[in-house]
């Protein structure tokens, strides 16, 4: 470096020494008061403006009653209300549904209960009774066995096997037939399988109580001790109404 350099880099720094002296040092963002005269105000930092945070989501609340299928896949054949069966001189209430399957196929309890009965009658068959919260009641009949462990007592998750698909009591081929009950009063089941409600106020009571006013003729593939032909057309005045069908040759 020659001797004029540095001259002059001399009278630079000496020139400038009196405003370094004043300056404010800002080292990581913090600024420096050990060299900032007195009567020097230094600017505010910048506010830091943080996402506020969110409360947690709170969890949905569980539907007081979910329903499953007693036979998933399958479907009604024979719905709920006033029928005659062929062999029978006036039609009644069909108190339940019926849901065709194949013998041996498991029977599921439509939602958690408590097995109130379990036995074999004439009409029914082998039959499970499950009641359920608020007064609700499911019945499973014409089984052709009841599953190993089910008796009076035993509690049941939704979803639980009940039994298995027979022909048992007055029945006339391998299906299910399937009830459900509030405080004893019979209600149409097809209004519960497969659905949820919030809350005991949302269940169907009302509805599911009305009994249709037409009366059907079952359709029947045998019946218990007698055949008729095929294609017989068959009419019958029954309650408050007409019913007409044709009923299928016996087995």
């Amino acid at each position: 470096m020659s001797s004029f350099d540095t001259a002059v880099r001399g009278r630079c720094f000496r020139a400038l020494a009196p405003a370094l002296a004043g300056a404010v040092l800002f080292i990581g963002g913090v600024a420096s008061s050990a060299a900032v005269p007195a009567n020097v105000s230094l600017p505010k930092p910048a506010a830091m403006h943080l996402p506020a945070l969110k409360a947690p989501l709170a969890a949905a609340p569980q539907p007081a009653f979910a329903f499953a299928s007693p036979l998933p896949g399958r479907e009604i054949g024979s719905p709920f209300g006033l029928r005659r069966l062929p062999w029978e001189p006036t039609g009644r209430l069909h108190e339940g549904v019926d849901m065709a399957a194949p013998s041996g196929e498991a029977v599921h309890v439509i939602c958690a209960g408590t097995v109130t009965r379990t036995g074999d009658s004439a009409s029914y068959g082998r039959f499970v009774e499950v009641k359920h919260a608020d007064g609700l009641v499911s019945f499973y009949a014409h089984l052709g066995r009841v599953a190993k462990g089910v008796r009076s007592g035993v509690q049941l998750a939704a979803g639980d096997k009940v039994g298995s698909v027979g022909d048992t009591g007055h029945s006339t081929g391998a299906h299910l037939h399937f009830e459900m009950r509030k405080d004893g009063r019979p209600l149409n089941p097809a209004m519960f399988i497969n659905q949820v409600f919030a809350t005991l106020a949302d269940l169907p009571l009302k509805a599911a109580g009305i009994i249709p006013r037409h009366v059907r003729l079952a359709q029947v593939s045998r019946t218990p001790g007698w055949t008729m032909a095929a294609n017989t057309t068959v009419s019958h005045r029954g309650h408050r109404g007409r019913a007409h069908a044709v009923l299928a040759a016996a087995d």
